[in-house]
């Protein structure tokens, strides 16, 4: 009787690691996303007041890297408002990529034209065109 003591916890401890039903892998990655099917999820819309000033809408591409055509970083995430910095010419090409589940890249371009930077730091103040708003004849004489 004592030595069922003994034999019923190792019994119940070798028990507990069994387990019911074989795990199987049956999670394959999505399929990867093709390059006109990303051209028509991603969306970029400028305000018209303030064309710096960028809203992206990713769709079902998720996280994106934007460069523009010197290989600059623009933005990287999933979307929302951003505004560009100064720095690049006024009509750029953005190439927008995408690393699929699979370990490859997606990418497409989007034309993007900003004429006027606004809500820029300040010191690109005196590299944009708000500066010349400020600099007028009285203020260049009281210098």
């Amino acid at each position: 009787m004592k030595k069922i003591l003994y034999v019923a916890p190792l019994l119940a401890v070798a028990l507990s690691f069994t387990a019911c039903d074989p795990a199987e892998d049956d999670k394959s990655p999505a399929a990867s996303l093709t390059a006109e099917a990303m051209a028509n999820e991603i969306s970029v819309t400028q305000n018209p007041a303030n064309s710096n000033c960028v809203t992206l809408n990713t769709g079902k591409a998720g996280y994106v890297k934007i460069v523009d055509e010197t290989g600059a970083e623009v933005y990287s995430g999933t979307g929302g408002y951003f505004e560009v910095s100064p720095g690049g010419s006024d009509n750029q090409t953005w190439t927008i990529t995408r690393v699929n589940q699979d370990g490859s890249s997606t990418s497409t371009t989007k034309q993007v034209a900003i004429a006027e930077y606004l809500n820029v730091a300040p010191e690109w103040e005196l590299l944009t065109s708000m500066a010349s708003k400020r600099l007028d004849m009285g203020y260049l004489l009281a210098c």
